[in-house]
């Protein structure tokens, strides 16, 4: 595949070319390090990220300006990993250079009561984006072959049989005209402990840590196993899933920026005509 003219020097190839996560791969052979596809250096990234956020942003105000004419497609950007991955920053950093009015931002913890009395489905059904928009999901329907997983909270006949309904759901999803950008986050446990101690260093990083990550951590090679089921069962020609390594956070903001950018890109828009006489209009205005 060539190189898009619309992609920054720094990229030897479209980011999805390196990420997408293929038949094979095992998780434990990720370079969570490193930066898959760029030739730049953290010094680049600043500068770089800026001016990408720009062109996201244009593209994102498209997507939103042609719901308004009808068009009903949508982006589902879907961020799945352990705590400390950096979710919350590509939400803010990435996600944020967007114009909020066409975003729909979703954060998926413990199952409240009311949920718990649904299918698991419902409530992301709740919070799929709508047409123009470009949803956020924090965590996600893997939860429910990830966690439940690893802490036995539902039968393995159970869980086992989601991985064929969720690919079900997101066929249809895809045929409903979402586009969707599926990133699995992988940051190493040691960069982990790092980030860990620094919100135990800070007071106004107090409120995210969680005592609990620190028996998640112990867990991580039923992690390894149920993120490995994930992958090679759920990521589809329609769907597929890319890995993005996290130990570099400036390497996955860019990374994921691109990928949605792609998306986008993919949809092949252009600014929706005017509906009324322009020249008329500016006239109109002129009198006025």
């Amino acid at each position: 595949m060539s190189i898009d003219s619309d992609l920054p020097s720094l990229w030897t190839h479209e980011p999805h070319a390196h990420l997408r996560f293929r038949v094979g791969e095992k998780i434990g052979d990720i370079a969570t390090n490193a930066t898959p596809g760029f030739r730049g250096t953290k010094a680049d990234a600043p500068a770089l990220q800026a001016e990408r956020n720009i062109r996201f942003a244009e593209l994102q105000e498209m997507l939103y300006a042609n719901s308004r004419s009808g068009d009903t497609r949508s982006i589902l950007l879907l961020l799945q990993g352990m705590d400390t991955a950096g979710k919350g920053g590509i939400v803010k950093h990435v996600v944020g250079g967007a114009n909020p009015q066409g975003i729909r931002y979703t954060s998926f913890g413990k199952p409240t009561e009311e949920e718990l009395k649904h299918h698991y489905l419902w409530r992301i059904r709740k919070a799929l984006p709508t047409a123009g928009h470009i949803g956020v999901f924090d965590r996600s329907h893997y939860e429910d072959v990830l966690i439940v997983r690893v802490h036995d909270l539902v039968p393995p006949e159970v869980w086992g049989k989601r991985y064929d309904e969720i690919n079900r759901f997101e066929s249809k999803l895809v045929e409903s005209g979402t586009t969707l950008v599926k990133v699995a986050l992988f940051v190493s446990l040691n960069e982990q402990k790092k980030r860990l101690a620094e919100r135990l260093e800070r007071p106004d990083k107090y409120w995210k840590y969680n005592p609990a990550d620190i028996d998640e951590r112990k867990l991580w090679p039923k992690y390894e196993q149920a993120y490995q089921a994930v992958l090679d069962r759920t990521s589809t020609e329609y769907a597929p899933w890319y890995i993005v390594p996290c130990d570099r956070k400036w390497y996955s903001r860019l990374a994921i920026t691109e990928l949605l950018i792609e998306a986008l890109k993919s949809l092949n828009m252009s600014w929706p005509p005017a509906d009324f006489d322009v020249k008329a209009e500016k006239k109109r205005l002129k009198d006025a």
